[in-house]
């Protein structure tokens, strides 16, 4: 997955959530185009970190974080400072859950479960699932 990275960082605990993929896109940073079979994006998977591995729930499921570098638009995801940077900032990201699935992705949960999660899930919902111990009441989704 191409990324934003090194941009705007609110780097502070509790930082708002950006409401638009415009907004993400506003706190800018170093475009890093992924090539399938090359490193970068999703394809660095052993590190173990988020933008390789996982996912945030800023937006629901296959929302589209658009950037324009000369001309071609990217889906991309921002992450604003590496899990090991040396200055100690907090890591900003968000990165998108997506999926080859049309309108739906398919999510572990943490009872070992796996889910197929609509698009058009509630946000509210969505980032609740995501939380550990954050007293959400979580309808059915």
């Amino acid at each position: 997955m191409s990324q934003l990275s090194a941009g705007g960082n609110p780097n502070a605990a509790n930082a708002t959530i950006p409401a638009t993929p415009a907004a993400v896109i506003a706190l800018g940073g170093t475009f890093k185009q992924s090539v399938p079979g090359t490193t970068g994006g999703h394809s660095e998977w052993v590190d173990g970190k988020v933008h390789e591995t996982g996912f945030t729930t800023v937006f629901t499921p296959n929302t589209r974080v658009l950037y324009n570098s000369a001309g071609v638009e990217y889906d991309v995801d921002l992450i604003t400072a590496s899990e090991s940077n040396a200055a100690n900032q907090f890591t900003y990201a968000a990165v998108t859950s997506r999926s080859h699935h049309a309108g739906v992705v398919n999510s572990l949960l943490l009872d070992g479960a796996v889910r197929t999660i609509s698009g058009n899930i509630n946000l509210t919902i969505w980032r609740g699932l995501a939380t550990r111990a954050g007293s959400e009441v979580i309808s059915d989704y």
